[in-house]
């Protein structure tokens, strides 16, 4: 549902710049401004963290390859997909979106989306994008619910997690991994509902520094895989590597550097030290067998 409103939005946006003739949308909206990053570069890179947040998850491609039938032909397919995605349902939609409006024009009282839909006649445009975007939100928690469940359940497979979270049903679905996970995003939900204001941006952040570490960890790793490895044993090889590597780590720390600048964002950084802490103990009493 939320690709082909996506592809619809982008379909009737280019409508609108080369033939609804309002004297308004057009290609030169991108270009015609003084210089780009007018206002400067801080709020540019501010945004990299909510970028990061939107794009977490997408490792769970790694993780799929443990259920994959075939997966040296799936995983380099789906990865290469994400790019497809990246450049159709993001740059392109926003080039269209500055098309179709200066962007001095943009302010959170209206949705650049509905007001696309109802510029061509469709007056429930809301309505729709709405049902849009609760289906988008349940998607993401789908695969929210699937990525956590899976690495519990692989958790608990290596005596990383309790021995519960590696009971399966029938189906071969982890249901008491699945189940926990659920129940944690019902406290999150609860958070919500009692600081509305504040919660958001804290787990936007939270989460994104869950991915920068993450996104850290699978470079390390696949670090110490290109040197233990065989190059000719490597089918799906990084491009560019190790200087790709280099990049994505610089990339992160300048996240990280804007995180600090951001007082919301801040309380992230502080919670995440003392939950690898948290997890480091956890993994010393397991090592050295103190009251496990």
């Amino acid at each position: 549902i939320k690709v082909v409103t996506v592809i619809l939005m982008i379909l009737f946006g280019v409508y609108i710049i080369f033939w609804g003739n309002n004297g308004v949308s057009t290609v030169s909206n991108v270009f015609a401004q003084e210089k780009f990053f007018s206002s400067g570069l801080d709020g540019f890179l501010a945004s990299f963290v909510v970028v990061i947040f939107s794009f977490g998850g997408t490792e769970l491609v790694g993780i799929m390859a443990g259920e994959s039938k075939n997966p040296q032909k799936a995983i380099p397919l789906a990865t290469r997909s994400v790019i497809f995605r990246i450049i159709l349902f993001y740059i392109a939609t926003i080039f269209i979106i500055l098309c179709l409006y200066p962007w001095q024009q943009f302010n959170d009282k209206f949705s650049v989306f509905v007001d696309v839909f109802n510029k061509i006649g469709i007056t429930k445009a809301a309505d729709i994008i709405n049902f849009v975007i609760i289906t988008a939100a349940l998607s993401s928690f789908n695969s929210g619910i699937y990525g956590t469940g899976r690495m519990l359940y692989n958790l608990s497979l290596q005596q990383n997690a309790p021995n519960m979270f590696n009971k399966v049903n029938k189906s071969g679905v982890p249901y008491v991994a699945t189940l926990f996970s659920i129940y944690v995003i019902f406290i999150v939900v609860l958070l919500n509902y009692k600081f509305p204001h504040k919660i958001f941006l804290i787990l936007i952040s939270v989460a994104t520094s869950a991915a920068i570490i993450n996104w850290l960890v699978i470079l390390f790793i696949h670090h110490i895989f290109r040197k233990k490895v065989a190059k000719d044993l490597i089918v799906f090889k990084m491009p560019f590597y190790p200087y790709s590597s280099l990049l994505v780590v610089a990339f992160f720390i300048i996240v990280i550097f804007n995180m600090f600048k951001q007082p919301d964002m801040k309380t992230a950084l502080f919670i995440t030290p003392i939950w690898l802490l948290f997890l480091l103990l956890m993994f010393l009493c397991k090592k050295f067998k103190i009251f496990l």
